[in-house]
């Protein structure tokens, strides 16, 4: 058996245990960390054998960084390089863990980066800042990755002019979906009061007071 049969039969596997867990508990939040956890293990495991992605970081943004990654769910996810590094070059290297990824069946979203491009890009793309919001290390380089952070706090320096422009993208969102309070099929992702509010709610959280835990905001008296 080859070593790719082997990370395909230990994720299937692995992915059984996990299915029957929740039908056991039936905890969708257990269910979602678990299946972040081992998608980490297999990126981690993949990244390891290729030597020349030294100075690359991979993180995890959106659910996925939020290490909420449904099952159906596609995973999103950043590679950052170092200025120096030559895109072209890394990105041949990144395609090869991707094709390992895609022949998994996971289904990727993903992006490669320059340190220097990431704060340009987050300056003209709303989506992309917010998804800054949820970024989480997953493997690679972490002097890259401390770097990458410095970053990332300047994106959101001016915390009320972005909590501003999400509450307007918000409204403008329920208006052109036209919802009522009586849909038979409501999504439950981005109607009024779904989980896309809910995110909403706790990137106000992580941009004005750096944290979501709700005990530590709880002893802030927030």
């Amino acid at each position: 058996m080859t070593e790719f049969h082997k990370i395909k039969k230990y994720l299937e596997a692995r992915k059984k245990k996990i299915k029957q867990s929740f039908y056991e508990i039936q905890d969708g939040l257990d269910t979602v960390k678990k299946l972040s956890k081992l998608t980490d293990e297999i990126i981690k495991f993949l990244f390891s054998k290729n030597t020349e992605l030294q100075k690359v970081v991979i993180c995890a943004v959106g659910g996925y960084g939020r290490s909420e990654l449904a099952p159906f769910s596609d995973i999103d996810i950043i590679f950052i390089l170092e200025n120096s590094q030559e895109k072209k070059s890394v990105e041949k290297e990144i395609i090869q863990i991707l094709y390992k990824l895609w022949d998994l069946d996971f289904k990727i979203g993903y992006s490669v980066r320059k340190l220097d491009e990431i704060f340009e890009i987050t300056k003209k793309d709303q989506v992309i800042a917010t998804s800054i919001l949820d970024i989480r290390y997953i493997c690679g380089n972490y002097q890259t990755y401390k770097k990458a952070q410095k970053i990332f706090k300047t994106i959101f320096k001016n915390e009320d002019k972005f909590l501003k422009e999400k509450i307007i993208e918000r409204e403008n969102r329920a208006v052109s979906n036209k919802e009522v309070s009586f849909l038979l099929e409501p999504d439950i992702k981005n109607s009024r009061g779904g989980l896309r509010d809910l995110n909403l709610i706790f990137w106000f959280l992580k941009t004005k007071y750096g944290t979501v835990n709700l005990e530590i905001l709880k002893r802030k008296k927030l």
